[in-house]
């Protein structure tokens, strides 16, 4: 069974890309961050490699959505962390893990934590809060950051890294919006929310997602729209 936590608006535009049965979940609405952010699934919402992790305002909703599509119970867990809108206090499920490592900002979620810690993974205090919002993972081994300390911190983990600079992505209420927002990778394709062709780095971000032997589907031909993340599992 595959799962996607996406906006309501992206649903349409993924299912004709999957042969498979899917569930499509819309994102609650996170009511204690900025509005353009409160259904970013990557602001209340973390994948472990247990689990989901759920923002409590929303754990209620997601978890009765959850299991009455199937997902088991004991893959689902309530975060311990509140979110408020003042940054850091808005970041505690924004962290990205990728190969064996786990990137984190010294204010997240406790249980997020622990669970990367009970799982073996190798653990990464890293200064930028938005890891997952400035990050987009391109392969099995592989992302593309907008943030140099984090391709600092990647690269010093033999994590092959493209950075690029901010800007040429849209997203409501900033002046623009951040790169991990604007997909998900899954099944080694890469869903993006618009297309590469207005970014002003089209050609090197192109090749460096084709060299991991990605598929890049883009789900319509505007510029790209930080969506909050698409998240896409089996379950």
């Amino acid at each position: 069974m595959i799962v996607v936590i996406a906006p309501q608006k992206v649903h349409s535009m993924l299912a004709p890309h999957f042969q498979e049965q899917v569930f499509f979940i819309e994102m609650p609405e996170i009511q204690t961050v900025l509005y353009p952010l409160r259904r970013h699934a990557d602001m209340g919402i973390h994948m472990t490699p247990k689990g989901l992790v759920i923002e409590p305002s929303i754990f209620d909703a997601m978890n009765h959505k959850l299991l009455s599509i199937g997902v088991c119970a004991s893959q689902i867990y309530k975060g311990e962390a509140e979110l408020s809108p003042q940054y850091p206090k808005d970041i505690a499920y924004n962290c990205l893990a990728i190969g064996n490592y786990f990137f984190y900002h010294a204010q997240a979620d406790p249980k997020i934590i622990a669970l990367y810690k009970a799982s073996g993974f190798s653990m990464i205090s890293v200064k930028q809060g938005y890891v997952k919002c400035s990050t987009l993972g391109v392969g099995q081994n592989a992302v593309i950051t907008e943030d140099l300390n984090l391709y600092r911190a990647f690269t010093a983990a033999n994590i092959e890294t493209l950075l690029i600079p901010k800007g040429d992505i849209l997203l409501e209420g900033f002046e623009y919006g951040f790169i991990g927002g604007t997909g998900g990778f899954y099944n080694k394709s890469l869903f993006l929310n618009g297309s590469l062709k207005h970014h002003s780095n089209q050609l090197e971000i192109l090749n460096f997602i084709k060299e991991q032997g990605t598929d890049i589907i883009e789900l319509h031909e505007e510029q790209l729209n930080d969506c909050g993340s698409i998240f896409i599992f089996d379950s």
